[in-house]
């Protein structure tokens, strides 16, 4: 989406239907082409944008529609992603004698903080009725996603057709190529290294805190934290033992 819009005629009808159809978006954004699912699922289904599209710009936006249409809208990434979405938020497992949902019942008991063993009950609970079936899916969906950004090309300012000019390997290749900015990865490598030494002492504060909370529970030698003692099954949740640690 956003090579597209970047290549349209900026005097053509097409784009100043966009500018007016998206009045919402600012106009940097709108130039830059920085668009959100929602609003281009909206343009795709907008038969009068289609129809304000002079000869390049639509044949452009057919390939771009093309894309979306035998990857994002085909019924295998359909049904992956439905499949996933189920599985992630419909499963129930046995914690404690009792059948709990993720939320908001594995939520709370997480979140409490006071009983270490209810916690590592419900995090291995849930990692082996989720974390585990779901890992096959996510890789066929990894995949598809791949397939996306292999077909998804560069509009070329020359011959406004669709390209295959930036050759992107992966999915991981295209989200970068979207910053624009040179050595990206290493830019956020660099701001890491920065910021490592502060994460590393917080780090340390908050396993020190947790060993005195929970003595009993044995913590590996490497220095890392139990998952479980995170206060959430999916992710970290600082705000869960935030007064703990004040």
């Amino acid at each position: 989406m956003k090579n597209f819009v970047k290549a349209m005629d900026r005097n053509a009808s097409g784009f100043v239907y966009l500018k007016q159809k998206c009045s919402s978006i600012s106009d940097a954004k709108i130039k830059e082409g920085i668009f959100l699912g929602p609003q281009i699922r909206e343009l795709l289904q907008d038969g009068n944008f289609q129809n304000s599209l002079n000869e390049v710009d639509a044949a452009a936006w057919n390939s771009f529609r093309n894309v979306c249409k035998n990857f994002l809208g085909s019924v295998k990434y359909t049904d992956l992603s439905s499949t996933m979405t189920q599985m992630y938020g419909n499963t129930k497992v046995k914690v404690g004698g009792k059948t709990m949902e993720l939320e908001p019942d594995l939520y709370k008991v997480m979140s409490d903080m006071n009983n270490a063993s209810a916690m590592r009950e419900a995090w291995v609970a849930w990692r082996d009725a989720v974390g585990r079936p779901l890992r096959n899916f996510y890789l066929r969906f990894l995949n598809l996603t791949n397939e996306v950004a292999r077909a998804n090309g560069n509009v070329s300012p020359l011959t406004n057709e669709v390209a295959r000019a930036n050759d992107f390997t992966d999915m991981s290749e295209m989200r970068l190529d979207t910053y624009e900015t040179p050595n990206f990865p290493q830019t956020v490598e660099d701001l890491w290294e920065q910021a490592k030494p502060l994460y590393q002492r917080l780090h340390g504060y908050v396993r020190v805190k947790l060993k005195k909370k929970f003595p009993k529970v044995k913590f590996p030698r490497d220095g890392t934290i139990p998952a479980h003692l995170i206060g959430n099954c999916v992710n970290g949740s600082p705000s869960t033992y935030l007064s703990m640690l004040l």
